[in-house]
């Protein structure tokens, strides 16, 4: 279980940059606890989509902007 966890616990980690920290502080003074039934609503969701872009990578070696750009036009993707 864990093996098959590893690559989206990497990019969900890999996420938090100052600039996330900083918000989730505002957010956090901002509405205190009130949104935390959020977390736990989404939290499925969001493990369930880095995983899938964390597979994507792996299979393709490449990130997924450059998955997403070889698989529609120019146009669709602006």
């Amino acid at each position: 279980m864990f093996k098959s966890l590893r690559p989206s616990l990497i990019a969900g980690a890999a996420d938090n940059d100052p600039s996330a920290i900083s918000n989730y502080s505002q957010a956090g003074a901002k509405f205190g606890f009130g949104l935390l039934w959020l977390s736990m609503f989404l939290y499925p969701f969001i493990t369930v989509i880095v995983g899938i872009c964390a597979r994507i990578g792996i299979i393709t070696r490449s990130g997924l902007t450059t998955v997403i750009s070889k698989k529609y036009s120019k146009k669709l993707l602006f």
